[in-house]
């Protein structure tokens, strides 16, 4: 399904703040028991931004706006993650879509 242009447009406005608490209601609506950073500098560098669990199955993820990457920290614990067998992603707000696919 694709973004209607005025929709990516408002989604783009997006902060980071609103962005995760959107994600996070995501997750409880859909029973998940989640662990999120609030205050990175206590935590170790690249840690994701959420780490949820459900039915045996975990997932990590990473919450980016407008156009930030994720860091070279950042990608090498999503990579150790998927190692581990966990789930790894980096979502936008643009991804609504795969991000409610993804924790159905």
């Amino acid at each position: 399904m694709t973004t209607s242009t005025g929709r990516a447009l408002l989604l783009d406005q997006t902060s980071e703040r609103e962005w995760q608490a959107q994600v996070r209601r995501w997750l409880n609506r859909a029973g998940w028991r989640t662990h999120c950073v609030y205050n990175s500098r206590r935590s170790p560098e690249g840690w994701p931004d959420i780490f949820a669990a459900r039915n045996g199955r975990a997932i990590a993820m990473e919450l980016k706006v407008k156009n930030n990457k994720p860091t070279q920290a950042q990608l090498e614990w999503q990579l150790e993650l998927q190692a581990c067998g966990i789930e790894a992603y980096v979502f936008y707000p643009r991804d609504e879509e795969r991000v409610k696919q993804v924790l159905a």
